[in-house]
């Protein structure tokens, strides 16, 4: 992840039309990056956002399948809520 962080999202925000065609795959791929290395997945309503910008992401490849839809892993995110009362990083 650091890597990503601290050598991949600066040099390629430093020459932006090395991605012009997928401009909008890097800037949503850049801010769950982000998240992620902010710990943004410890907080159950930032983790639905990062799953629906993955989702958005996906939405943007032809090639791309998901084998749920993005509701039913809402609901999974919910009911691990509901059991444990955390998520992963937060005790």
């Amino acid at each position: 992840m650091s890597e990503l962080t601290e050598k991949l999202i600066p040099f390629l925000d430093n020459y932006p039309k090395l991605l012009s065609a997928k401009r909008e795959q890097y800037l949503i791929f850049r801010d769950i990056v982000l998240s992620l290395h902010r710990g943004h997945y410890r907080n159950h309503v930032k983790l639905k956002e990062l799953v629906s910008k993955t989702y958005k992401l996906s939405d943007l490849s032809s090639k791309a399948r998901r084998r749920r839809n993005i509701e039913e892993i809402f609901t999974l995110i919910d009911s691990h809520i509901a059991r444990r009362r955390d998520l992963p990083g937060e005790r």
